[in-house]
């Protein structure tokens, strides 16, 4: 048994946190855990490195402004560890021993865009031992490759992945790996496996700030999605298959250059909140009746001009409609049916 700066840990523990210390231009705070709950300890992420202690282990790491390229190998001795999180720093790899971080739940990766530099963010092949990892969240300007692998994280929940590019095919993720400046790239890489639907324990999927992607036809096995964010991904590809993954309950489509909705739309009975704002659409099908579930309808800054009067008779038939947005413009339109319902917001 060592001690890290008076805290008792497992030999290999605390080797390891000298390792990672050796690479901070100033020396890592120790904060102790008096409960286990990761939420609230990342509420409390603050400059320069930490080091979570909790029950006699580390189980978690937060680096936030520390400069420094890499982690040491020796970061696979915390096999205790459930989050990590990194923003701000110029990292450019991820040890091939992260494979040993079985206990890992959460991966949160962030480069801001204010910043000036662009990160290539080669994955060694090691989500296939990441049996626990149940939140994935790549933030900013990267560019990654995404081994195959990563579709045996069978018991992933979240993925978020927005402004970056990212490919599970190496050769595309190295045309972007000279890139300075992301956005003068014409045809960034924003490409899932083909296989994605397999990772069918996600339930929020955030795919933002996408020039262009190709949703794969697999995504209708996500049976347990709830939550998909596809806000400001200018060109979707086979969007139609969003309509058919019948177990949302939100879905978020504004800035996404909407045309118009299919029939398919009423596949959606599960869905709660969608988000249309910021679109080309000039009508609403009448099959949006189906949405019996749904309780709030973002229309904002779409085409509608007086077509509005053909279909507004349609939210009438939504029962749980409580919340509509759309402009001042056309409230005159809105009936006074859904205006006199109890606790009814129109904005």
């Amino acid at each position: 048994m060592k001690k890290y700066y008076s805290i008792p840990l497992e030999d290999e523990e605390a080797q390891a946190l000298l390792d990672i210390s050796r690479l901070m231009d100033d020396k890592p705070v120790m904060s102790v855990l008096f409960s286990d709950d990761i939420d609230s300890a990342l509420e409390k992420v603050d400059f320069g490195a930490t080091f979570w202690y909790h029950n006699n282990h580390v189980i978690g790491l937060s680096f936030l402004n520390s400069k420094f390229k890499h982690l040491p190998e020796s970061i696979g001795n915390l096999s205790y560890l459930r989050f990590i999180f990194i923003e701000d720093g110029p990292f450019q790899d991820i040890p091939i021993n992260f494979k040993k971080l079985h206990n890992l739940e959460r991966l949160i990766l962030i480069n801001n865009p204010e910043n000036e530099f662009f990160v290539n963010l080669d994955f060694p092949d090691i989500f296939g031992h990441l049996f626990n990892l149940k939140i994935l969240v790549i933030y900013g300007l990267f560019n990654v490759y995404i081994p195959l692998s990563f579709l045996e994280l069978k018991k992933l929940e979240e993925l978020h992945f927005e402004l970056c590019f990212f490919s599970s095919n190496r050769s595309k993720f190295m045309i972007n790996y000279d890139v300075k400046d992301p956005y003068l790239v014409e045809n960034p890489i924003h490409e899932l496996p083909k296989e994605f639907g397999n990772l069918k324990m996600l339930k929020k999927i955030a795919l933002i700030y996408l020039k262009k992607i190709k949703l794969p036809q697999s995504m209708v096995n996500l049976t347990s999605l709830i939550e998909l964010d596809l806000n400001h991904s200018e060109e979707l590809d086979n969007i139609e298959i969003v309509y058919n993954i019948k177990s949302l309950a939100k879905l978020n489509l504004s800035h996404c250059n909407v045309e118009s909705l299919p029939e398919t739309i009423k596949n959606l009975t599960n869905l709660k909140e969608f988000n249309l704002s910021h679109n080309n659409l000039n009508e609403i099908p009448s099959e949006i009746k189906y949405c019996q579930n749904l309780e709030k309808l973002f229309l904002n800054w779409n085409l509608f001009g007086e077509s509005i009067e053909d279909w507004v008779s349609y939210i009438i038939q939504l029962p749980r409609l409580n919340h509509l947005r759309i402009e001042k413009g056309y409230y005159k339109y809105i009936p006074k049916e859904l205006l006199n319902k109890k606790n009814f917001k129109l904005e």
